[in-house]
């Protein structure tokens, strides 16, 4: 058909990518292996991973963990109160993004004084 190419050729076993060139054509192929590990078992399930999860310490041999075990005392002081303090107050944060912003598009149009 108009605008459609075949070609057959003979690659080595070893799988790779294979660059084809006529004219000023390009075309890429990859060749991989038809089963490899990764395809064996695509199902989702726990069962794979049940076994290597029951060995994690934190969880043991109940589905749901409990964390107290991890938990030790720190000795650490009580909070009793929180109080919010800008990083900056919002008048002058505002004229120095102002004059970010104006710098920004005078540098980018190229205005000169």
């Amino acid at each position: 058909a108009p605008g459609m190419f075949t070609k057959s050729l003979t690659i080595p076993a070893s799988p790779g990518v294979w660059r084809v060139t006529e004219g000023g054509l390009t075309a890429y192929a990859a060749r991989t292996e038809a089963n490899t590990a990764e395809y064996q078992n695509l199902a989702a399930s726990a069962a794979l991973v049940t076994p290597v999860a029951r060995n994690i310490i934190w969880l043991g041999s109940t589905p749901t963990p409990s964390l107290s075990s991890l938990l030790r005392p720190r000795h650490a002081t009580q909070i009793t109160g929180a109080r919010s303090i800008p990083l900056l107050p919002p008048l002058p944060g505002l004229m120095i993004a102002l004059a970010l912003i104006i710098g920004a598009w005078w540098r980018e149009t190229g205005a000169r004084p």
